[in-house]
């Protein structure tokens, strides 16, 4: 569906004698992506607060759920309208709008009951591809976005929730009464040169910031970083992790980072080399908000991987390179949870944008097209409090001389390599195997973290720590340890602490 953009026409005036310059300065304000950003976070946010959270009923602990159960249920209905250009949903690059269409025309069905609860938690969240009269062929996505929490097991909409979303019918205004049907919704992000009038996913990270009242913007840190600022410091930050070991061939590097040349003049066995540390790095944003930072940084080490691989004569798959620097490379961490589901969801759409199969290839190979699961790549937790120096802590910690022998039962190594080992595998795990992953995962992450003493530690935030009110401190030791056991992260990026 195209946006209708006609309001904007109503703030646009030519005055007697105005210069071709001065008119389209005020053409490109009016149809500025500000304003359309601006129009859209204003009339969703009253849809959002006077339509769809009055619709939800059942809630564990509204009070406390609510907002953030709403935005998961518009994000879950969103992520289907990104996907279906794609063709994946049925066949149907319009699914969703046909599915609903077909569904809310029957008296004797329900938009929740019958279409979304079984598309959500059945089709999209359980091993295996879908097929069934009502919801045509669906593939299995994985992830987590699509898995039912237990405080929605009880809920109830009412049919108001989903007409204010996709409904066709023409309101007063001559616009449709669904809101999402008035945007034209693309997988495709504009770079910082086009700015192209589309609710794209990183639209939606604008969104997000928006959504904040300004006192719990500044008390949490949350500002959103336009994409051209978020570029250049990517482009740095590769820059200088490069020159580390390659400082003799500044040119090649700027060259390489700058424009995405390939630096044959190095010889292959150094082009190699530069590939090899760019596929090792390890990239944390401490703040990462709904993840700009980190779709940024993906988006640099990729078109770099890219060019050192032509380089070498080699071919490589843009979709699965991408894979790799999610599952091994990028982390972020962040106060806000709203923030932290945000930016798997557009980690996950920037995943697939260049997934280009059909469906029936999709459905033949469901297990190797499904989403990675992120839950313990980004998280939940105050960054600046908890263990420092993690690195010198593992070290203490490897030996064996703290709180004893911290060295398990295992083949493969003691407790900390038994946790990093599973956390790798459980990144593509499926159904069973990945709750059974992940049960483990917290069972010796709990068992790890009873052995050590941390309020005795050297390495311990003992004070702001025993400051912290609202959040919980950071463990990084425990957290992220197959990054603690190859020394570190290598870049660290994101704001600076605005006020």
């Amino acid at each position: 569906v195209e946006p209708a953009y006609f309001d904007f026409l109503e703030a646009l005036t030519v005055s007697s004698g105005q210069g071709r310059t001065s008119l389209k300065k005020d053409v490109e304000e009016v149809f500025s992506i500000r304003e359309i950003t601006q129009s859209f976070y204003q009339d969703f946010g009253e849809i959002f607060r006077e339509d769809l959270q009055d619709a939800i009923h059942g809630l564990e602990a509204p009070d406390e759920n609510l907002n953030a159960y709403t935005r998961t249920v518009v994000n879950r209905v969103l992520f289907l309208l990104f996907i279906e250009e794609k063709g994946w949903l049925d066949g149907d690059d319009n699914c969703i709008e046909n599915k609903y269409e077909e569904v809310a025309g029957e008296d004797d069905l329900h938009v929740y009951d019958d279409l979304f609860e079984p598309l959500f938690f059945d089709a999209l969240s359980k091993e295996g591809p879908t097929e069934s009269d009502r919801l045509g062929r669906i593939p299995f996505l994985n992830g987590g976005l699509f898995e039912q929490k237990d405080i929605e097991k009880n809920v109830e909409f009412d049919e108001a929730f989903f007409e204010k979303l996709l409904s066709p019918e023409d309101g007063d205004n001559g616009e449709p009464e669904g809101f999402l049907r008035r945007y034209k919704i693309s997988l495709r992000e504009s770079n910082p040169s086009e700015q192209e009038l589309v609710v794209d996913p990183e639209f939606i990270g604008r969104i997000f910031e928006m959504f904040m009242q300004e006192a719990e913007r500044e008390e949490k840190g949350t500002f959103y970083t336009p994409k051209p600022i978020t570029e250049y410091m990517a482009k740095n930050a590769v820059k200088q992790y490069l020159l580390e070991d390659f400082d003799d061939h500044e040119d090649a590097v700027i060259d390489l980072v700058g424009n995405h040349t390939t630096p044959t003049e190095l010889g292959t066995e150094m082009v190699r080399d530069m590939r090899n540390k760019i596929m090792g790095v390890q990239v944390v944003d401490p703040a990462v908000g709904s993840g700009a930072f980190i779709i940024a940084m993906s988006e640099e080490l990729v078109a770099i991987a890219e060019a050192l691989t032509d380089g070498l004569d080699e071919d490589i798959n843009r979709f699965e390179l991408k894979k790799q620097f999610i599952s091994d490379s990028l982390y972020g961490v962040d106060i806000d949870s709203g923030g932290i589901e945000l930016c798997k969801f557009r980690v996950w759409l920037y995943l697939i944008q260049d997934l280009n199969i059909s469906i029936d290839d999709f459905l033949n190979q469901n297990d190797k097209f499904a989403l990675p699961n992120l839950g313990l790549k980004f998280f939940v937790g105050n960054s600046l409090v908890g263990d420092y120096e993690p690195t010198e802590l593992h070290d203490t910690l490897h030996v064996g001389d703290y709180q004893g022998s911290l060295s398990g039962n295992y083949d493969d190594g003691g407790l900390i390599e038994k946790i990093a080992t599973l956390r790798k595998e459980y990144v593509n795990a499926h159904s069973n195997e990945k709750q059974e992953i992940h049960a483990e995962i917290q069972r010796l992450t709990d068992d790890l973290d009873d052995k050590i003493s941390w309020e005795s530690s050297e390495h311990w935030m003992t004070e702001p720590v025993s400051e912290l009110s609202n959040s919980e401190p950071f463990k990084w030791s425990i957290k992220v340890p197959e990054v603690i056991l190859e020394g570190g992260f290598d870049i660290v990026i994101g704001n600076p602490p605005y006020k």
